[in-house]
């Protein structure tokens, strides 16, 4: 594919402290649980150039006995990530067994905390001590997790008016400690889909569009990117029918890297390298899509995930691998990602456009794409005017590959362009047969290689930020 393609070098990798912003995030769930070692992550997950890390705050862990509150173990997690220059974000969810009856999960996975005034009580109190314990180091604080789905708002299922009655108040609790307290809400497991939307407006009816600041969103699709532009359009419109601003979030997405084990996707033939090309077209696809960041699921493999049911086999979603904390080839996918696009890289739409052309004509006769407007294209811009332009096929992961040639053809012409391979973070010198300026206002880059996971196209400037 790179024949005609001279290497020139690879991506200047940054720590989270070296990057004022950044539109990536990674999970760092489960340890409410005990699932990992975050010793062995804290280092590695600062050399990716993240900003963004999730947390789960445990109820259950911090509070074993009623009104004894030990934040010690959050302490700890909160204070590594800050001091490597990560912004956590908790997410304050699931309930406590001291309180709830009938509670059949040890840490009160999924059991809502509103169906008994004890219940109620146990809950403001924790999140009173929780956010008058991390207000001088947490601004941003997620309510529940996936309360759309069965699993997750027990025991009597999902409810879109509950959950918005339940978040508006806890918000509420929350400002009274702390008032520039920044709060998520939804948290919905089926995205943006039109089940979950209707349950989304029953929640911002019930009071949750006047306290929330963004809504969340997780995202397990085979197809990464599929709806992505859609439904996120969606949702913003609908949102903007509220008189209080509110953005959107996604706050979970990813897939496996092993045909074995347990969770969202799995027994599909997944390998390490097919979960780094979803990786690259997920949040790629986020970021051009109107998210304030996206936060990919999660840091390492957990061997023994503590599922809906209890504990659940292997989950080989992480970008480390389990046991040894070893890098998979989807953590260097993200930290390419992290270093192209840290500060100020900003989603544009841009006079940017993409058509096959024959090969023997490089002065007319364009034709279009079979399915043009299945191709991937996302265009971004920096303050100093510099541009990127992501483009891929989106053909299915788990059973094609492609290689194929596209013409890209843009309006903005500011400076030197080279190709980026963001599986690799290699940087090409596009040859000089293959740029066209059939007008001082317009560049054209013919046959550019077109695969299955993101190329793109930068000037130097874009890349040297």
């Amino acid at each position: 594919m790179y024949d005609n393609f001279i290497r020139c070098g690879k991506l200047k990798q940054k720590k989270s402290s070296e990057i004022s912003s950044s539109g990536f995030g990674i999970g760092f769930e489960t340890l409410d649980r005990d699932c990992f070692d975050p010793e062995k992550c804290y280092d590695k997950v600062a050399e990716l150039g993240v900003k963004w890390i999730r947390i789960q705050s445990g109820w259950c862990k911090t509070e074993k006995t009623e009104g004894v509150y030990d934040f010690e173990w959050l302490d700890k997690i909160v204070d590594n990530l800050i001091s490597r220059g990560l912004i956590p974000w908790l997410d304050i969810g699931y309930g406590n067994k001291i309180y709830i009856e009938d509670c059949s999960h040890p840490t009160g996975v999924g059991f809502a905390p509103i169906y008994s005034e004890r219940a109620k009580t146990g809950w403001k109190n924790y999140v009173i001590k929780l956010v008058e314990h991390f207000k001088d180091r947490i601004t941003y604080y997620e309510i529940w997790n996936e309360p759309d789905g069965n699993y997750y708002w027990k025991p009597y299922g999902p409810n879109g008016t509950e959950l918005g009655a339940f978040t508006a108040e806890t918000a509420r609790i929350i400002r009274s400690v702390q008032p520039d307290a920044v709060i998520f809400g939804g948290v919905m497991a089926e995205g943006f889909r039109p089940r979950a939307m209707t349950f989304l407006i029953k929640a911002l009816e019930a009071g949750m569009a006047d306290e929330i600041d963004y809504v969340t969103y997780h995202r397990y699709t085979y197809i990464p990117e599929n709806g992505s532009g859609t439904f996120t359009k969606t949702a913003l419109s609908l949102l903007e029918n509220y008189p209080r601003k509110i953005g959107i979030i996604q706050g979970e997405t990813g897939c496996p890297s092993s045909n074995e084990g347990f969770g969202a996707m799995s027994k599909m033939p997944w390998t390490e390298e097919r979960q780094a090309k979803y990786l690259l077209r997920q949040l790629i696809a986020d970021i051009g899509s109107g998210v304030k960041f996206t936060s990919y699921f999660t840091t390492v493999d957990i061997p023994n995930y503590p599922g809906r049911n209890g504990d659940g086999d292997y989950a080989y979603f992480g970008i480390l691998r389990g046991g040894d904390y070893s890098q998979k080839p989807s953590y260097y996918a993200l930290q390419n990602l992290c270093s192209l696009f840290s500060n100020d890289a900003k989603q544009r739409v841009l006079p940017v456009t993409a058509f096959v052309k024959e090969p023997e004509k490089h002065d007319g006769d364009y034709y279009d794409m079979e399915n043009p407007e299945h191709l991937r294209l996302y265009t971004f811009e920096r303050d100093n005017n510099a541009i990127a332009v992501a483009y891929w096929n989106p053909v299915n992961l788990l059973s094609q590959t492609y290689d194929g040639t596209i013409s890209v053809w843009c309006a903005k012409n500011p400076g030197n362009y080279k190709l980026i391979n963001p599986l690799t973070g290699e940087i090409f010198d596009i040859p000089e047969s293959m740029i066209l300026r059939p007008d001082e206002n317009v560049i054209e880059f013919a046959h550019m290689p077109l695969k299955e996971y993101p190329l793109i196209i930068a000037n130097e400037d874009f890349i040297s930020n």
